[in-house]
């Protein structure tokens, strides 16, 4: 099933900002953290979830406009392991990744408290027990440049089936006034779903297929009723 959309979801009016034009291919990381990309890789292939390499570094991890889009994700992912959610200290982990939210996040206004409860809730379990992540195909930049769509695969084991995360990130304003990647949206699907409605299709579509469900997706939404 389509897991939960209330842990980094987007709110629908800020899903509505999500101006698709013709999908673009962005640069997967900077040249600069190409080897912390690539650490994180070889990690993943091995097994484990983060290295201790990795979770050292969500200490000082902090937004910054010289991280591209896939590198957000992977510290969001690290932080969220359950291996980081509670080292140092209680909460750690969910701290840490509160910072690369969106202001647009209805998370971003939640307590560290509620932020981290999320996590114990079923549908996240591939967000906290990774052992393995990989890309499933290109980032894609949406929104003339202003939004960015990536999907990955995460298990739990090298004999677990593969469980598709797909994320949405946007350029915010940051304080300074440069931009920098936070994320906005993140959708869970569990490796059993029989969907077949538009966004699951994105996940075997072609970047430029993906961009255009996820706009079908959106379009409904904003035509459903709001609660």
């Amino acid at each position: 099933m389509l897991g939960s959309l209330l842990l980094l979801a987007a709110p629908l009016v800020a899903l509505r900002s999500l101006r698709l034009s013709q999908p673009s291919i962005l640069p997967a990381v900077s040249p600069r953290h190409a080897t912390a990309a690539a650490t994180l890789a070889a990690a993943a292939g091995g097994g484990g979830g983060p290295t201790d390499t990795q979770s050292a570094a969500l200490a000082t991890a902090q937004p910054s406009p010289a991280l591209q889009p896939r590198e957000v994700i992977e510290t969001v992912m690290c932080a969220l392991h359950r291996r980081n959610q509670d080292t140092p200290y209680a909460r750690f982990g969910s701290e840490v990744a509160m910072r690369f939210l969106s202001p647009d996040s209805p998370a971003s206004q939640r307590s560290l408290e509620q932020f981290a409860d999320y996590l114990s809730q079923e549908w996240y379990r591939p967000l906290v027990e990774w052992s393995e992540m990989r890309w499933d195909g290109d980032l894609v930049l949406l929104g003339n440049g202003a939004e960015a769509y990536q999907q990955a695969g995460v298990r739990s084991s090298p004999t677990a089936a593969w469980v598709s995360i797909r994320w949405i990130l946007a350029r915010v304003l940051a304080e300074g006034g440069h931009e920098e990647w936070r994320v906005a949206t993140v959708f869970v699907q569990e490796p059993d779903s029989t969907q077949s409605d538009d966004l699951e299709a994105a996940a075997l579509a072609l970047p430029a297929e993906a961009a255009a469900a996820i706009s079908r997706w959106r379009k409904r939404q904003m035509a459903e009723p709001r609660a």
